[in-house]
Order: structure tokens, then C-alpha cells, then sequence
């Protein structure tokens, strides 16, 4: 039989002969801490929804708790979390739906077809607000930080993360 590899995102050890990856968890926590610092107890509250991807699906399962942990005992204030597939226009609507509910939210944090669709949004909308920010890198992510678009994003190193699959594959074949 073929062994398989599991790449950036997480599946059972019974399924695969090796996995490359990142902490999910540690993703959505980076994220929420570096938020925190920005506001920190007894600062002024801020606004945040949360885009984590789909339910039960890759990282968003840690995504969720790792930056619920991060913005703990901070002036952050999660009044949204929306779940949907990673689709484009899944994640659009549930931007739109969010921007609709909460207008003078800070902060949309979200996966990077989120956050990409949202930079798309509010330029239609003309909103400098909220700001977005991405838990995983994409080329999308990566021009929205180079436009002033995107505020942060994490990097889940995936060209390194390639090249290890890689190498476990020559391993595990030989």
C-alpha cells in the first residue's frame, strides 16, 4: 500500500504514515496575545469577530480555544464567532452578515480566505473599520499586509513545511 502524508492540515495518526504541520491552537493563540498586548486590561474595549473556517474541519478546532487563551484577561471582547466552509463566497457572506450586525466592530480576525475577502468588502463598503487580521499566511494575506489592508497575519512557514513533507517522503520510500 501507498503510505499517505499529512501536510499543513491535521488528520488522524491512524490514517498517515507521517504528518507536517503547525499548532493550530498555537496560530489562533499568537494572534489573540498579540492582540492583547495592544489591549491590554483597563485599556478601552475593543470588538472582535472571529472567522475560524469551518466547524470540525483541519486547525479550526484549535484555532478557537488557542485565541479564546490568547485575548483572556484582556480588554478584547469576542462578540461573534462565524463558522462556515472556506469557500470564497461562504466566507463573504458571513462577512457581510457580520458587518451588517456589528457596525463599529475593531477587529474581523479570520482564516486567510476570510481576511482576504474582507479587505475586498470594505474597500466596496469604503470602511478603513474593522481591521483585519489573518491566523494563516497566503498570497492574498501577504499583498493585503503590503497594501496596509491586512494588520497582521501569522505565517505557518509553508515552504519549509513543503520541504519536510518532502524529505519524510524520500524517508519513508527508500
Amino acid at each position: 500500500p501507498l503510505p499517505v502524508f499529512g501536510l499543513v492540515n491535521d488528520l488522524p495518526a491512524g490514517l498517515v504514515k507521517a504528518k507536517v504541520g503547525v499548532s493550530w491552537y498555537q496560530m489562533g493563540w499568537q494572534m489573540g496575545h498579540w492582540l492583547a498586548k495592544r489591549h491590554p486590561a483597563g485599556s478601552p474595549p475593543v470588538t472582535v469577530a472571529l472567522f475560524p473556517g469551518p466547524q470540525a474541519s483541519g486547525g479550526n478546532n484549535f484555532v478557537e480555544p488557542g485565541f479564546a487563551d490568547g485575548i483572556e484577561g484582556s480588554a478584547i471582547r469576542l462578540v461573534t464567532t462565524a463558522r462556515g466552509d472556506n469557500s470564497r463566497e461562504i466566507q463573504r457572506t458571513l462577512v457581510q452578515q457580520t458587518l451588517a450586525r456589528h457596525p463599529d466592530l475593531d477587529y474581523l480576525v479570520g482564516g486567510a480566505i476570510a481576511a482576504e475577502v474582507a479587505v475586498n468588502e470594505l474597500a466596496q463598503r469604503g470602511l478603513a473599520k474593522p481591521q483585519v487580521l489573518s491566523t494563516y499566511f497566503s498570497h492574498g494575506v501577504q499583498r493585503g499586509l503590503r497594501r496596509g489592508k491586512v494588520l497582521a497575519a501569522n505565517s505557518d512557514q509553508m515552504r519549509q513545511q513543503g520541504r519536510l513533507a518532502v524529505a519524510q517522503a524520500v524517508c519513508l520510500l527508500q
